[in-house]
């Protein structure tokens, strides 16, 4: 399967369409303004858990996994599902799977 039908597929499982792109870009400002403060009560709210703060050596390596959230949102906000995306999904699956760390 080349890697455009895979970010095809991808996307329709998702159901995401040129229309949902399209509104991300249009929203990509307010996403991007709203996402750290969102994601420090995210991380705020995941260091209160043993079973989820085990997965950060510190809040500075917490801090790096928000930068790389900010980083791999800023694609999604552009509507660029590309190359660019299959990578970071990827990255990101190889982290998550390197720590064990389950999708619930």
């Amino acid at each position: 399967m080349s890697n455009q039908s895979t970010i095809t597929a991808r996307l329709a499982f998702n159901a995401i369409d040129k229309d949902t792109a399209a509104t991300l870009l249009e929203n990509k400002s307010f996403l991007l303004a709203a996402l750290p403060l969102v994601l420090d009560g995210f991380y705020d709210h995941v260091a209160k858990f043993s079973e989820t703060a085990v997965f950060f050596k510190n809040r500075e390596h917490m801090m790096h996994a928000k930068q790389m959230q900010l980083n791999h949102w800023t694609i999604i906000a552009e509507g660029r599902f590309d190359e660019a995306y299959e990578a970071s999904v990827t990255k990101i699956g190889e982290v998550h799977n390197k720590l064990g760390l389950e999708p619930r």
